[in-house]
């Protein structure tokens, strides 16, 4: 008699849920495993002329994410954008749909002085923004105080966002 051989197929493994029970076994959440998988981080650096904060609302975007993505975090870090002995200029960081002119906007950094003297920021905590949609949506800076005396600078950012295999409806 012939000796027989039984292919196991992920499928089999998938519908007795032992990938789970093999991950649980070694300590991964699966969650937390496809999180890891499909999460990205960017980071771009943006020359910020100083005709963009010398007005309140003044805008500057800084980066569009994919068209589905899911934010994790944001850090900045600012050059000084004010010379003033009193500077003055206060920003945030926002995103919003893009050319939208503020629609559907989302204060990720709330009024920020980094950018009179230099420094960092990160996410405002209080909004608790894990897993905001922001798929297709605009990083942008927007001054809520104009600069006292405005000079050019730079803004770093990095994004931290995890991107989907779904569309964008969530389908």
């Amino acid at each position: 008699m012939a000796a027989t051989t039984k292919t196991t197929t992920v499928g089999d493994l998938k519908q007795k849920g032992l990938i789970r029970k093999l991950l649980e076994k070694v300590g991964v959440n699966l969650y937390d495993l496809l999180q890891s998988i499909f999460r990205d981080n960017f980071k771009g650096v943006v020359t910020i002329p100083s005709t963009s904060v010398d007005d309140i609302g003044d805008k500057v975007v800084l980066f569009t994410f994919p068209a589905v993505a899911q934010l994790w975090g944001l850090k900045i870090k600012a050059t000084d954008m004010d010379t003033n002995a009193v500077p003055a200029l206060v920003f945030s960081i926002t995103v919003q749909t893009p050319g939208g002119g503020g629609a559907g906007e989302v204060v990720l950094i709330a009024t920020t002085t980094i950018g009179q003297a230099g420094g960092n920021d990160e996410l405002d905590l209080n909004l608790d923004p894990v897993n905001l949609a922001v798929g297709g949506k605009e990083l942008v800076l927007k001054v809520t105080t104009a600069s006292a005396t405005p000079a050019a600078g730079t803004l770093t950012y990095v994004t931290d966002y995890a991107t989907h295999l779904r569309t964008a409806t969530g389908a």
